[in-house]
């Protein structure tokens, strides 16, 4: 009896003795990771061999990986990736975190047979091929190849679906859908919001810098599941480079037709403890002059793609120290603009001054001949700046990321200083008593004073504010095996924003020291949101993912009133053979009206049938439907994409001109249905890149019947936006270290790219006759031709030199480019293009 009696009591303590063990594994493994972490990695890889024998689960993964980054600080790349092949032999599914060193990830995926993974889809590593929706990986060798200058350049040049259009600043639209400014796509630094908190607009133009970029990652689709307000049509992840992989100085000029020049430098280096990187750039540009006649036959000068007066900027740094990253950045830039924001003709032009005179000018030209109608050069500068929307931010961030065994966390607090100035120049010369009613009745709205005293002509507005925004977020990955492997992804995030100094003054004789009018452009008040999310990533076989993802967001606007919504995700994907798979995914997104739209009180005048406001306005909300074949096998370099969308747009907020005194300023459109077809095909060898992609996209249903409604949507697309367009890019190396002489190891890329589209439309609108109660003959549709652009250029890398020279639109094409309000600006024209890099 007492013999079973201590076969009983052996039994029962085998678990707690296991237990035991499992706790001091995991004591050990821990003491082990905390030398790694202090740089003593000899210690570290002693400790950890001691006990990996006698670990299993998901603790002897974790061991293996950091024998794998022990022996890649050691610089030993093959002894690393024999730690990583039995890490794979032993957990297959296993998946790097967001915190693993890049050549850990770039030897997990190698032996997977996968590029390097993305982590913007589903916020955990991952290849494009298992991402929840279509996805573009834009890498550093194709920036340097595609000789583009912009954020803007380069989503153009090899995202399928996106296009630049006309605005108030550098502008894109993905499959048709943009505004004024561009505010449907997030933009992310390093995973921190870029877009405006006031406007939700983000410039994909000078105000990022190129050199500091290690890869861009597109998501193609709605994705509010994860990121919320904003990603209303797509996701731009911009990733910059980690300090090692500069290891040095950096320092670029770079000099060009149009007056253009510009700086940058790079400076970084780091190691497993720490890692920093500091850059900077300048970049200013006359743009492509301009000449014509205004109503008074004067010769007047206007710009298209200028970059002037205060020359755009980007600097900032990125430390990162054990689990903390520190990120700061200050961007400024200003386009400038080619017409005035409310536009009028020079048809049957008649003035009339303020005492009464009237002036009748001659018609030059057909109808809306003189829509431009201002001297940029005439006009003297306000804080520095012309006419033009200019935006300068301060960004901070502080995020931890820290792994607790297969566990990984993420938490993330940041401040965003912002200040914009939107200058508008009226005209030079205009009909005097329409501006003076439209001036008097802004005034009114903004609680100011119209005073029409000494002003004759050089009419101008300009709207000034500052706003600050800051939050927190705490973002959790968790493995499991279940009926599968998979990862639960959850988190919580909070924003808060303010607006102040907001302020608009109207003046005249092209100068704001005769002001005669000034009040506040918005009402007081501070928004707050806060946001719950959830995502799971299930693999049911190692060919069978399901990914499904959920988000609730609250927000409290400036008015006290609650806006909410809850987006979710459905994705499932399936590897029907070797490196061949297909993707069928619904996703729901929204973007709320922003601070600038809802609080304006140049956006309130009344919907005298609804009894309506801007306040009023509903979040803009996507429903996509979308399927996609991929043929992915990086180890022969090829990727072919085919991707099908069915898009709903619903409420999207647009700005109502024609009808503008009987409605408000900005309203919500009625519901619009669209198709598409993407294609994308890249090819990569040692000597070769190639890139293509087209796009067909056709607005199959609106129901917006009003005069502006009808007029943006023209042929079955938005206004600008072509029905079928593509790119192709060729970069192509005659040799690799094999010149003579003094070029002798140095490397010749030369690269060929071109462009084309269908022909588009756009409407010339001329809002003063719209003020003037004669909306008939307000609108005009212009039909822009099809265009073909082809550019050329080459990159030599010799030492420590990098050279690099491009001729944009060889053919010198002028082309033309239409938006919402604008109407078709004259783009293009040829264009030289140096760079000097001195890597020291």
């Amino acid at each position: 009896m007492r013999r079973y009696l201590l076969y009983i009591i052996l039994f029962l303590c085998l678990p707690l003795v296991a237990l035991a063990e499992k706790q001091e594994s995991q004591e050990l493994y821990d003491k082990a990771y905390t030398e790694y972490r202090n740089g003593h990695i000899e210690q570290c890889e002693e400790q950890t061999l001691g006990f990996i024998k006698n670990t299993s689960g998901m603790l002897r993964s974790s061991a293996y990986r950091l024998l794998a980054l022990c022996r890649i600080e050691k610089g030993d790349i093959a002894g690393a990736t024999q730690y990583v092949t039995s890490l794979l032999s032993y957990d297959p599914y296993f998946t790097p975190s967001l915190g693993d060193p890049t050549r850990f990830i770039d030897i997990v995926n190698e032996i997977k047979n996968l590029e390097a993974g993305i982590t913007t889809a589903s916020r955990q590593k991952e290849s494009i091929d298992e991402a929840p929706v279509p996805v573009t990986l834009i890498t550093a060798d194709m920036i340097r190849r595609s000789g583009a200058q912009t954020v803007e350049d380069l989503l153009v040049l090899y995202v399928p679906g996106i296009t630049k259009v006309e605005g108030l600043s550098s502008n894109v639209a993905m499959h048709g859908v943009y505004s004024l400014s561009q505010e449907k796509i997030l933009f992310l630094l390093d995973g921190h919001r870029m877009n405006s908190f006031s406007t939700n607009a983000e410039q994909p133009d000078f105000r990022t810098s190129l050199d500091k970029i290690d890869h861009i990652e597109v998501l193609r689709g709605p994705a509010s599941s994860l990121y919320g307000n904003a990603a209303l049509t797509a996701v731009v992840n911009i990733i910059t480079r980690r300090g090692a992989a500069v290891n040095g100085v950096w320092v670029g000029g770079t000099f060009g037709t149009q007056n253009s020049i510009g700086g940058s430098f790079l400076v970084g280096g780091g190691n497993n403890v720490v890692d920093i990187l500091a850059w900077g750039s300048l970049y200013q540009s006359d743009g492509f002059k301009h000449f014509y006649r205004n109503v008074k036959g004067e010769l007047v000068t206007a710009y298209s793609q200028g970059f002037r007066d205060k020359p755009s900027y980007d600097a900032g740094i990125k430390a990162k120290w054990r689990d903390f990253t520190f990120l700061f950045t200050r961007q400024h830039s200003k386009k400038v603009p080619y017409v005035n924001v409310l536009q009028h003709s020079a048809h049957r032009y008649i003035e009339v001054t303020p005492n009464g005179q009237q002036i009748t000018y001659p018609n030059h030209g057909q109808v809306f001949d003189g829509i431009t109608n201002f001297d940029y050069d005439r006009y003297e500068a306000v804080q520095g700046s012309k006419p033009g929307n200019s935006r300068t931010t301060n960004d901070f961030s502080l995020t931890y990321s820290h792994n607790i065994g297969s566990v990984a966390i993420d938490a993330s607090a940041f401040v965003n200083l912002e200040k914009q100035l939107l200058y508008n120049a009226f005209g030079d010369s205009l009909h005097y008593s329409l501006f003076s009613a439209t001036a008097q009745m802004i005034a009114t709205q903004v609680g100011g004073v119209w005073d029409s005293q000494n002003l004759k002509n050089g009419f101008l507005a300009v709207l000034k504010w500052e706003n600050y925004a800051y939050g927190a977020q705490l973002n959790a990955s968790v493995p499991y095996k279940l009926l599968g492997d998979g990862v639960v992804v959850g988190g919580l995030q909070y924003e808060r924003f303010g607006s102040s100094n907001g302020e608009i003054l109207f003046a005249g004789n092209y100068t704001d020291s005769l002001a005669t009018s000034t009040g506040n452009i918005f009402k007081p008040g501070a928004e707050s949101t806060y946001s719950v999310y959830a995502q799971l990533k299930h693999r049911f076989t190692p060919n069978l993912i399901f990914n499904a993802g959920l988000r609730y967001d609250m927000k409290r606007n400036y008015s006290d009133n609650s806006v909410s919504h809850l987006s979710p995700r459905l994705s499932l994907i399936y590897k029907f053979a070797d490196g061949m798979s297909v993707r069928v995914a619904y996703n729901h997104s929204f973007v709320d009206a922003p601070y600038f739209y809802r609080a304006n009180k140049l956006g309130v005048f009344a919907n005298k049938a609804a009894n309506k406001t801007s306040a009023d306005l509903l979040p803009e909300r996507l429903s996509g439907f979308q399927t996609s074949f991929m043929y992915h096998k990086p180890n022969t370099g090829l990727t072919l994409e085919l991707s099908a969308y069915y898009n709903i747009i619903k409420d999207a907020v647009t700005i109502q001109l024609l009808n503008v005194m009987n409605s408000s300023l900005f309203i919500n459109s009625p519901t619009k249905k669209q198709v598409a077809i993407d294609a994308a095909a890249q090819y990569t060898t040692k000597r070769l890149m190639l890139n293509a992609n087209a796009t067909w996209q056709k607005i199959v249903k609106n129901e917006d019947q009003s005069p502006m409604g009808k007029a943006e949507i023209i042929d079955g697309n938005h206004m600008g936006i072509p029905q079928l367009f593509g790119n192709v890019i060729a970069s192509w190396s005659p040799y690799q270290g094999k010149g003579r002489g003094i070029i002798k190891g140095g490397t010749l890329w030369l690269t060929a790219a071109a462009s084309i589209q269908s022909k588009t439309h756009c409407i010339d609108l001329d809002f003063m006759r719209v003020v003037a109660q004669h909306p008939e003959d307000a609108v005009r549709l212009n039909t822009v031709n099809p265009q073909c652009l082809f550019n050329i250029g080459a990159t030599y890398e010799w030492k420590n030199l990098d050279l690099s020279l491009f001729l944009k639109n060889v053919t010198n094409n002028e082309y033309k480019q239409g938006g919402i309000l604008t109407f078709a600006v004259p783009h293009g024209g040829r264009q030289f293009l140096a760079k000097v890099t001195v890597k020291l």
